[in-house]
């Protein structure tokens, strides 16, 4: 792909059995939502490996394989499930981060990574002091190494913290940082 993209796609990998050089392969998937049809390509034989055309990032997939030898196929693998990501590398994550309690709201600020591949900042609220069981309640987008905020509304009252995750177009988070706790009145 042009301009440093990535693309996502999968690569099936697998053993050829003794006396099997002859051996060619189906390699079948298909979106587990069902949308699409399922596709396949054809792997000549003596391969240990295939790959379909490219994959929509994001997409959940469902996968499996089966040999054909002298004309007749073999029984179809169980499915892989695998989601596909075009870019699996965490962007660098937020500093500065900071959240500021109001009436019903709170305040999030950070300085966005200076990573190429940073896309977005995702806001999350907890009542205990831990990303564990935080709740997604808001999510920025913008370029890297810039400082940014976004007012989170809608909010009970009470002591809150707060963590914001820098994520790649793909979705790929980085680590959570915490922003201190902060009173929602």
């Amino acid at each position: 792909m042009a301009g440093g993209a990535t693309a996502a796609y999968a690569k099936a990998t697998w053993e050829i059995p003794a006396g099997g050089n002859s051996l060619s392969y189906e390699f079948e998937w298909q979106p587990t939502s069902l949308s699409e049809e399922p596709r396949q390509v054809l792997i000549d034989a003596g391969r240990e490996e295939g790959r379909p055309s490219y994959l929509a990032d994001g997409v959940e997939y469902r996968f499996r394989i089966h040999s054909w030898g002298n004309g007749t196929p073999s029984a179809y693998t169980s499915f892989e499930i695998r989601t596909a990501t075009a870019d699996p590398v965490a962007p660098g994550v937020v500093t500065g981060a900071a959240a500021t309690g109001g009436s019903g709201q709170a305040d999030y600020t950070w300085v966005a990574p200076n990573s190429a591949n940073y896309a977005a900042a995702r806001l999350y609220l907890n009542t205990v002091n831990g990303f564990s069981g935080s709740t997604l309640v808001g999510t920025e987008y913008g370029p890297p190494n810039i400082a940014d905020g976004k007012v989170v509304t809608g909010l009970s009252a009470g002591l809150k913290y707060g963590f914001i995750v820098a994520v790649n177009a793909s979705g790929t988070p980085a680590a959570a940082v915490a922003t201190g706790s902060f009173n929602v009145t």
